[in-house]
């Protein structure tokens, strides 16, 4: 994939998540390229963020699996989009559990502001948790 767009100058475009110059009235093959690889990122962003907008953990899954997806997912975005903070992160995250993790989140409420958590601390925390209630 990476020589392919090499070969049609399109790897910057990629590689630096530079946006490709919009199309003139008489486009080369080159512009052409750009603008539909340009397009093609932009769908995909989309449809990352409806994957994490859909979301939701399963009630036989356990935290460390559902922190793995939710980490695939949140990588895939801040591949194509900058400005993609924590904070936003977590609010989502935070609403996707169900019922059964409501006392761990507003344990953390409590103890912490979430405004301001990262998210592997949000992670590392529900883990604990978890590990502290089995060794009990």
């Amino acid at each position: 994939m990476k020589t392919y767009l090499q070969a049609y100058d399109l790897w910057e475009v990629v590689n630096a998540n530079k946006e490709p110059p919009l199309l003139r009235a008489n486009p080369t093959i080159a512009q052409m390229q750009r603008h539909r690889v340009s397009r093609l990122r932009k769908d995909k962003l989309i449809n990352v963020r409806r994957d994490l907008e859909n979301l939701k953990i399963k009630e036989t899954e356990i935290v460390k699996q559902y922190s793995d997806g939710i980490m695939t997912i949140v990588n895939n975005i801040r591949l194509l989009e900058d400005q993609f903070t924590d904070n936003r992160i977590v609010g989502k995250v935070i609403i996707t559990f169900t019922v059964r993790y409501e006392y761990k989140i507003s344990s953390l409420e409590d103890s912490r502001d979430l405004s301001i958590i990262y998210l592997s601390e949000l992670i590392n925390a529900l883990y604990a948790q978890k590990q502290r209630r089995e060794s009990r």
